[in-house]
């Protein structure tokens, strides 16, 4: 190699650019010892743990308003018990994602992301260890709360992660079946995780939780659009796949759109106002241009993130602060502009 080579910046890869022969090690990477600590919290995927984490401050937020307990005042940090919720449901459902990559290994390999399993950088087998131990803890934490209800809210949230990533049944790769379990499981049971902490669940929970579930299955039937190419060549049946991606933005918008109608009926003040802000992002996917399909996905969780952080006031700071790290993480990691 020249000098003029050896003068050049290194690259900074794109998105899916990761090359496959890369040292596996941090040692190797030149990345000190402690740096597994990360690659492990990172094995959860931070930045899709955003939905999560807001949709159960929504459902807590509900929660103390129906108790009359809510004081936004207080909210600058959170109380022990929301703490202790949120890092319990943070393992389990980082459990299910570390899950996911386990399950998608080959195809994630293929398609050049996520790469700490898929590339060999953790193990199989300590990350199926890591995701027992994470569920362990989160199951663990229903002694702390003394609830029926979150341990079968927990329960299920686990058993629904393995039907939606594990063959035979594998939900995300069924038509329909997969948007129903998105919108399960990261709009009902994460609002109800939040709510359960403080209150049973009712009968009038139902139309409180339903906006935000149309919202999360509308958010996830246009990620499977822009999927779509990656999802055929796997043999996935999506319901991009399945349907095409004209109908499936179609069925995003009415989703959305539905999510609207039941907040105004329902009164649901806060899932009411982000989607009526995120309604016209969809109107403009219709359009069928990749940019706009995945601004409508990602600038809607935004949304949503900034409507709990509004009722929250320690979780934009924590937010601001998780994808700083992640972009650090990132650039250290695998020299990749992420998010």
């Amino acid at each position: 190699m020249n000098d003029a080579e050896h003068s050049k910046p290194e690259r900074l890869h794109g998105d899916g650019e990761v090359p496959f022969d890369r040292p596996k090690t941090n040692r190797g990477l030149g990345l000190p010892r402690w740096f597994v600590v990360l690659d492990y919290f990172f094995l959860l995927r931070p930045m899709i743990l955003i939905p999560v984490w807001l949709f159960l401050l929504l459902g807590n937020y509900h929660a103390l308003v129906e108790t009359g307990a809510y004081q936004w005042s207080a909210t600058l940090l959170p109380d022990l018990d929301l703490l202790l919720c949120f890092v319990a449901y943070t393992l389990l459902v980082g459990g299910i994602y570390v899950n996911n990559q386990l399950n998608d290994a080959e195809t994630d390999r293929r398609n050049r992301k996520l790469f700490l399993i898929c590339d060999g950088y953790i193990s199989r087998r300590a990350a199926w260890t890591y995701q027992l131990a994470l569920q362990g803890l989160a199951l663990a934490a229903a002694l702390y709360f003394q609830s029926w209800d979150y341990l079968w809210v927990a329960a299920a949230s686990i058993a629904l992660g393995f039907a939606y990533n594990t063959p035979p049944v594998k939900l995300k790769g069924k038509p329909i079946l997969d948007i129903a379990a998105n919108a399960f499981g990261n709009g009902f049971f994460n609002i109800a995780i939040g709510y359960v902490i403080v209150r049973e669940i009712t009968a009038s929970f139902w139309p409180l939780a339903l906006p935000y579930m149309l919202a999360v299955g509308a958010v996830f039937a246009n990620t499977t659009v822009v999927d779509v190419c990656g999802d055929r060549e796997s043999g996935e049946r999506t319901s991009a796949v399945t349907f095409g991606p004209a109908f499936t933005r179609w069925t995003a918008l009415f989703l959305q759109l539905a999510s609207v109608v039941t907040a105004l009926l329902f009164e649901v003040r806060p899932a009411l106002l982000a989607g009526l802000l995120c309604l016209p992002l969809f109107m403009l996917a219709l359009d069928g241009k990749r940019r706009h399909i995945k601004l409508s996905y990602q600038a809607t969780t935004l949304i949503y993130a900034l409507a709990a952080a509004a009722l929250h006031l320690w979780f934009l700071p924590f937010l601001i602060g998780v994808i700083w790290l992640t972009r650090w993480y990132y650039r250290k990691k695998f020299n990749l502009r992420y998010p």
